[in-house]
């Protein structure tokens, strides 16, 4: 894997890498306190993988949780307008 360093600080070194055409850039941030905890080329490696294959967003359904505790609110002895207004819904 090829990339190339654009700028270097002291926080980290800004890299870019071409994939499929396309340039990317990340700050790599490989050293802390002085003393290096990354390799750079593992750390540009995952960033690479990164962009070939994105993590998967699940949106979750909190749906059955919202009507337990709408339950769990009206077993307390709370009223509809009592709830709605606690949870706006």
């Amino acid at each position: 894997m090829s990339y190339k360093i654009i700028e270097q600080k002291d926080q980290g070194t800004l890299v870019e890498i071409e994939i499929d055409g396309k340039k990317y850039q990340t700050f790599a941030v490989c050293k802390r306190d002085g003393i290096e905890d990354a390799n750079l080329d593992d750390v540009v490696e995952t960033f690479k993988q990164s962009i070939i294959n994105p993590p998967k967003i699940i949106p979750v359904d909190n749906s059955a949780k919202k009507a337990s505790g709408k339950q769990k609110l009206k077993d307390l002895g709370l009223t509809d307008d009592e709830i709605q207004a606690l949870i706006g819904a």
